[in-house]
């Protein structure tokens, strides 16, 4: 009887041990989707301020300071601010701002995602 209870003991064994290695290789490609998504994203973010960039220089507003920010809380989405330093725009009528905005919006960003602010 206690021949078969040390192959028993030796199966739970290997099985806990099968098991935690399971766990690990998931976790670690958990870990490494993650990165890959925090790399995609980070592209995306540049890709916009390129795009703004651009929209700006074609409006008008060429060497305009540019700067992205976000605030991302656990569990929830990232909300970004978008920032625009040139005289010019500061300058702009409240409606002539507001198209700005809106096109700029269209560039990728949605109201509730970027709030837009001229410094």
């Amino acid at each position: 009887m206690r021949k078969y209870g040390n192959f028993g003991m030796l199966v739970v064994t290997v099985v806990f041990v099968l098991v935690l290695m399971s766990l690990l290789v998931m976790r670690v490609q958990a870990k490494e989707s993650e990165k890959k998504e925090a790399i995609l994203q980070k592209q995306w973010e540049q890709d916009f301020v390129r795009k703004v960039r651009n929209f700006l220089k074609e409006e008008g507003y060429p060497n305009s300071g540019v700067m992205l920010t976000y605030v991302q809380e656990m569990g929830k989405e990232k909300v970004y601010k978008l920032q625009i330093h040139h005289g010019d725009l500061r300058n702009l009528g409240k409606e002539q701002w507001e198209d700005v905005k809106k096109n700029l919006h269209h560039l990728g960003m949605t109201e509730e995602r970027c709030a837009i602010e001229i410094l």
